[in-house]
């Protein structure tokens, strides 16, 4: 009996043994140390800064690519190449926490498709998937690609996979958009390609009911080009952060930006919004454009800022808008507050300046701090910075609300650094700071058309020899 007992420890003791030297065993205990030390070393969390997702344990579903566990494969839903919509939309409405978008013999051919309150999902598109829309299936004007309605709570992971759309079908309208984000919050994209729709490439907004918002979002890696109307349009939206992302080549419908900021309401909101590492290009029309004049003194103050952002030769002389880099305009009778700030922005080849604006100084404040322009104004047509009475028919309390800190400005032409045109409806040029560094090349600093200097309200700027 006793040497029966000491036979059934040994074997244990070598069993145990044995589970410890598995390599899996140790991967899995090495990943759950690195999460732990992540977790410690982490900084404490500012509230600007965005949300920290939890880790998720992972297992290799296919050679290449890791995935977390109990994903389902989006494919076994149903798929076929003419018509994969009925597959895609039970996988995302499934009760399944991870689905895999699964590359296929042929593109995810669909139709629109509304997605009404999914929550709580982490979705992955495979290298090379892409989500295309269906050949004459959009004709409604508002057919979105992916339209995600209050959904909560998901992560959707799409590196080398993209959505894409036939812009060519699309003569009218503009608001086919690639993805469509409406009263939604913890939303999280990265990754993915959103190109060639019949609207924006990223639409982001609250619900048809007035003062919803989406709230919560990150938007890092993607890239958003040759859409119709915007690369990424912001209607009412608190807490998003885009990073490391490109939106370019935008054209086709009226205002064609890169991101356009256009609330439709007074009581839609635009707050802690946050651009870093960002690029905009090639764009019809401005690489950043606010159009705020639906927000009124009555609207919650704005937050907006952009860093370490780069932006190069938007705006064509064939659209419609007034040529510029950056155009930032309000409501001249009541504008909201709150601030615009754009930090280390490089502007490195454009024919027009870096702003156009026609904002009155008593609301929200903008600034641009340890900018880089160069090779700028080669169209000799436009300065730098323009600034433009808002009303030529009401008087106009004022001009101004900028500060410019540290701006180093390179450019051959003899365009002035700054023209303010006036109107006998503007009462002052008012709260207007800068420092510049510039060559002495004989250029006019500041010149003003239909408007007398004598009436300037707090307007300093100081030029440093670059």
């Amino acid at each position: 009996m006793k040497n029966t007992f000491n036979i059934l420890l040994l074997y244990l003791f070598v069993s145990f043994f044995m589970a410890c030297s598995n390599d899996n065993f140790l991967e899995e205990v090495v990943v759950v140390e690195e999460i732990t030390e992540d977790i410690i070393d982490e900084k404490e969390i500012d509230a600007a800064d965005p949300p920290i997702s939890t880790p998720i344990p992972t297992v290799t579903l296919k050679e290449g690519q890791i995935y977390p566990e109990n994903g389902v494969m989006a494919s076994t839903f149903g798929y076929t190449k003419e018509n994969a919509t009925v597959a895609l939309k039970a996988a995302l409405e499934s009760n399944n926490s991870v689905i895999i978008i699964d590359k296929q013999e042929a593109d995810w051919i669909i139709e629109p498709l509304k997605l009404f309150g999914i929550n709580n999902k982490r979705i992955f598109l495979e290298e090379g998937v892409v989500i295309r829309s269906k050949a004459s299936a959009f004709g409604a004007l508002s057919a979105s690609l992916i339209d995600l309605i209050m959904c909560e709570d998901l992560i959707i992971d799409g590196y080398e996979a993209s959505f894409q759309m036939n812009k060519e079908e699309y003569t009218d309208g503009e608001w086919r958009h690639a993805l469509s984000i409406r009263g939604s919050s913890g939303i999280t994209i990265r990754g993915l390609e959103f190109r060639d729709s019949g609207g924006d490439g990223i639409y982001l907004s609250g619900t048809e009911n007035p003062g919803t918002f989406s709230e919560n979002i990150i938007i890092e890696d993607i890239k958003s080009i040759n859409n119709k109307r915007q690369g990424f349009s912001i209607i009412s939206a608190k807490d998003v952060w885009v990073t490391n992302s490109l939106f370019s080549e935008t054209n086709g419908a009226l205002p064609e930006s890169g991101v356009d900021f256009e609330p439709n309401r007074e009581s839609d909101i635009l707050e802690n919004i946050n651009f870093s590492n960002c690029s905009f290009t090639n764009n019809k029309h401005a690489g950043i454009l606010l159009s705020l004049g639906n927000l009124t003194s009555n609207s919650s103050p704005i937050s907006i800022n952009f860093t370490d952002c780069f932006t190069s030769s938007n705006s064509s002389i064939e659209n419609a808008y007034v040529d510029s880099e950056i155009v930032i305009g309000g409501n001249s009778n009541s504008l909201v507050q709150g601030d615009v700030q754009f930090d280390r922005l490089t502007i490195d080849g454009s024919d027009w300046g870096m702003l156009y604006s026609r904002k009155v100084a008593e609301g929200f404040h903008v600034s641009f701090t340890d900018c880089v322009l160069k090779n700028i104004c080669k169209d000799n047509s436009k300065s730098p910075i323009t600034l433009e009475v808002a009303d030529y028919s009401s008087e106009t309390e004022s001009l101004g609300g900028f500060t410019f800190n540290n701006i180093q400005v390179e450019y051959a032409t003899d365009v002035p650094l700054i023209t303010i045109n006036g109107w006998e409806t503007l009462k002052t040029l008012k709260d207007i700071k800068g420092n510049f560094k510039m060559p002495q090349n004989g250029n006019q600093i500041i010149k003003y058309s239909n408007y007398d200097k004598v009436k300037n309200t707090n307007v300093s700027i100081l030029l440093e020899e670059l």
